[in-house]
């Protein structure tokens, strides 16, 4: 009869709990009823919330309308998996305010404190939190201001002080919140530089954004995003994916390269607007090669090539074939990569290469093995290095004598050789009796056409003597020890046509 008569009080007391407030799992009320005290509320986030998806059947992010009362004296709320009820409070992080007044108007009791209830265990259909109502009431009796825990009657409390946090987790002792759900949304879009634009998709956690949709990410920890869509048309030139850009409520994560496909980033739960871009830049493509002009300008061996939107490192690349080819070479590239400033596409020749047994040299070019080529990209580009072959002629006469010297073998028992290619005289020499020859030098200025040379020496010094189209004249050159120590004109030939 006893237990009879405590469950009808319970129930009575629930009942009329309802009948003041309605239906909830949160309650902001006078502890004691019938009563003349009031209270004003003020319930404000400036973060996201998060409901319950009844048909996905898990949480999505959403915000909250920051709402104030006056003179109540009880406000109910819903859990956020209860979809049919009227005032649902979503799982969030909320400032609270309360000001609790007498019966003639007077502030009493003011607190301002934040309540945490992102738990997604906590709700009216949750197993954790089963049968438990959680309140926040002021005590007449005692002037406090409690955080309570209610559950069959029986209560566990905390003294509200100002700022302080009162978690929902742990007055219900359940320690360990679920919020792996609990995501936040990003846009996610590609832009043209220069416009807003939107086209194409971009790829999170493997799956297909569309440009200028949102992405649920998890906060306060470092998530990705990929390029999707690579290339697209934008007035009538080539666009192709360049960089990432965010704005100001979007985190940087250990990225130093904002050129690379892939962007780290973290986010906050406030409610502001999160945007993550890639933007596109013109290209064009770019051509790069070793032409070996004794064999009809093909190209062979290999270069090294610096791309600044990649590891900003030289790497070496094939030049065979068709040359090293970088279709989607970004225009007006400088840029800054991590500390570096003005960081340009860059290029370097091999001083030699071996190709089909023969050993190649560099001799002139666009770029050369000794100093790095900066460039950038403003259209179609071409960049050529020219290889000069060991021994090689594009002359079938090119050794043959015509009554001039071609070798000579100095004192000191080098072989020393002259000969004619590329309509230019060339000069080598061997130390170890012609198994391998150094790489050949030019005897004349670049920019002259010689021919018709001969060699000879004195001890270990070597003379060429030789045509030159410059005039026209005859020359005369020096080597020792492998180097050109000076060279000279001889007599002009004013009436005499080189060709």
């Amino acid at each position: 009869m006893k237990k009879l008569l405590l469950l009808i009080i319970i129930v009575g007391i629930v009942a009329d709990l309802r009948a003041q407030c309605g239906g909830g799992e949160l309650y902001f009320k006078i502890k004691q009823f019938p009563t003349s005290y009031t209270f004003d509320l003020t319930i404000q986030s400036g973060e996201y919330g998060w409901l319950w998806n009844t048909i996905l059947l898990n949480p999505y992010p959403t915000t909250f309308n920051n709402v104030s009362y006056t003179s109540k004296q009880c406000v109910a709320y819903a859990s956020a998996k209860n979809a049919s009820a009227p005032d649902i409070i979503p799982w969030g992080f909320y400032s609270i305010e309360m000001k609790i007044k007498n019966q003639i108007g007077n502030t009493v009791l003011s607190r301002n404190f934040s309540i945490d209830i992102r738990d997604e265990n906590w709700g009216k259909y949750g197993l954790i939190y089963l049968g438990v109502d959680t309140f926040i009431e002021y005590d007449t009796t005692n002037n406090t201001l409690n955080f309570t825990a209610r559950q069959n009657g029986v209560d566990r409390s905390q003294l509200i002080a100002n700022n302080g946090i009162y978690r929902i987790w742990e007055i219900w002792q359940v320690f360990t919140p679920l919020q792996a759900n609990f995501k936040i949304p990003v846009e996610l879009k590609n832009s043209v530089e220069g416009t807003e634009n939107s086209f194409g998709y971009l790829k999170a956690d493997n799956v297909n954004v569309n440009s200028g949709n949102k992405f649920n990410f998890k906060d306060s920890v470092s998530n990705t995003v990929e390029h999707g869509t690579l290339d697209t048309a934008y007035n009538n030139t080539r666009k192709y994916s360049f960089k990432w850009e965010n704005n100001d409520n979007i985190t940087s994560v250990g990225q130093t390269n904002l050129y690379y496909g892939t962007y780290n980033f973290s986010i906050d739960r406030l409610k502001n607007d999160k945007i993550i871009k890639r933007l596109f830049r013109t290209v064009y493509p770019l051509t790069v090669k070793n032409l070996i002009p004794e064999k009809s300008n093909i190209t062979e061996g290999e270069i090294y090539f610096k791309d600044p939107t990649t590891d900003n490192q030289f790497n070496l690349y094939s030049a065979s074939g068709n040359g090293f080819i970088k279709n989607e070479a970004f225009t007006g590239l400088n840029i800054q990569v991590g500390t570096l400033v003005d960081q340009k596409y860059a290029v370097k020749a091999k001083q030699s290469f071996t190709a089909s047994g023969i050993n190649y040299n560099w001799y002139e070019g666009d770029f050369n093995p000794s100093t790095q080529l900066d460039f950038m990209v403003t259209g179609i580009t071409n960049l050529n290095a020219k290889y000069k072959g060991n021994l090689v002629s594009n002359y079938n006469s090119g050794f043959s004598t015509n009554s001039q010297r071609k070798v000579v073998r100095t004192d000191d028992g080098k072989l020393h050789i002259v000969y004619e290619s590329l309509d230019k005289v060339w000069y080598t020499y061997s130390i170890d009796n012609g198994v391998t020859w150094q790489p050949e030098q030019l005897v004349d200025i670049a920019s002259a056409n010689t021919k018709n040379a001969s060699i000879t020496h004195n001890s270990n010094a070597i003379f060429i003597a030789f045509q030159s189209n410059e005039g026209p004249r005859i020359k005369a050159a020096r080597f020792s020890n492998g180097q050109k120590s000076w060279i000279t004109n001889v007599y002009s030939l004013s009436s005499y046509d080189y060709d």
